[in-house]
């Protein structure tokens, strides 16, 4: 007797329903993964866990997606930081966080000024 679930056959003898991707199914994570969606989105799509799909992927040798500000934007919020601009100006202007804005601009390799109210020059 096969055991299954709504989703498909599960392991034997386990204490949880694990379900087993089919091929077509793991060539369809490969393909939402690549095409940009969200690994929590994937995971949720087929009832499996996160690492799962993770795992799908490393065995299908799909690089991992890089996470960050791109180069032009932390490029230009270091200029904008060393023109004189506060990190959280530059974050607004830029339309990111200020941790994002504060990362990038320290990733880009400026030395961030001390913090509180600056003297006039």
């Amino acid at each position: 007797m096969v055991r299954a679930d709504a989703r498909g056959p599960v392991v034997k003898n386990s204490s949880q329903a694990q379900t087993r991707l089919s091929f077509p199914n793991r060539a369809k994570v490969v393909a939402d993964y690549r095409r940009g969606d969200a690994v929590k989105d994937i995971a949720a799509r087929y009832s499996i866990h996160r690492s799962t799909v993770t795992e799908v992927l490393s065995r299908a040798e799909v690089p991992a997606r890089r996470y960050g500000l791109p180069e032009p934007v932390r490029k230009e919020a270091a200029q904008l930081y060393t023109q004189g601009l506060g990190i959280r100006t530059v974050a607004d202007r830029l339309g990111i966080s200020y941790a994002g804005a504060r990362a990038g601009i320290v990733g880009y390799g400026v030395a961030l000024r001390p913090s509180g109210r600056q003297p006039r020059r």
